[in-house]
């Protein structure tokens, strides 16, 4: 089962997971959503994710075994969301994973994932496009599929598409 927990802004979704993983005493897997974050980062830290109310910027702290698997699934898994999307439209765009770390639409980049293993806990920090690009280089879902899925909901179907690569 997974719980989340939305904020108005947050720093950082994953600065913000590391904090709350501390209290957790049992292994129910949480997403941490926020509507805005203003430090959000990208692989290194040396990249920083646009955030745009109404996009999706979420951590899932997770209970699984490998983060290196686990980079691979994820990236799988941001896919399989986003073909669920494109089944809902009649429009078809070609969507590929760009190691390490990103999902591109039509070679525009869609998503990007952020791993971080901090024993017993992996967090996955994700940022989806949902209704805006924030750059000239970027995609959103709603522009390319019509689509008008909000972060709470995308952040259930996502962990669904998830748990279906790792579990």
């Amino acid at each position: 089962m997974l719980k989340i927990l939305e904020f108005d802004e947050l720093t950082s979704t994953n600065d913000y997971a590391f904090e709350f993983a501390k209290q957790l005493d049992n292994m129910t897997d949480v997403l941490i959503l926020a509507r805005r974050q203003i430090a959000g980062r990208g692989r290194l830290n040396e990249r920083t994710w646009v955030s745009i109310d109404g996009n999706f910027h979420g951590t899932y702290i997770m209970n699984v075994d490998s983060s290196l698997v686990l980079m691979h699934n994820m990236l799988s898994a941001i896919k399989d969301f986003i073909e669920q999307i494109t089944k809902a439209s009649d429009v078809t765009r070609n969507i590929v994973i760009k190691s390490p770390n990103d999902v591109l639409i039509e070679g525009k980049k869609v998503a990007g994932a952020l791993i971080e293993a901090f024993l017993p806990f992996v967090f996955v920090g994700i940022g989806i496009n949902l209704c805006v690009a924030p750059l000239k280089t970027a995609a959103d879902l709603k522009s390319e599929f019509g689509s008008s899925i909000i972060p709470k909901e995308a952040g259930a179907k996502l962990y669904n598409c998830l748990l279906g690569r790792i579990k």
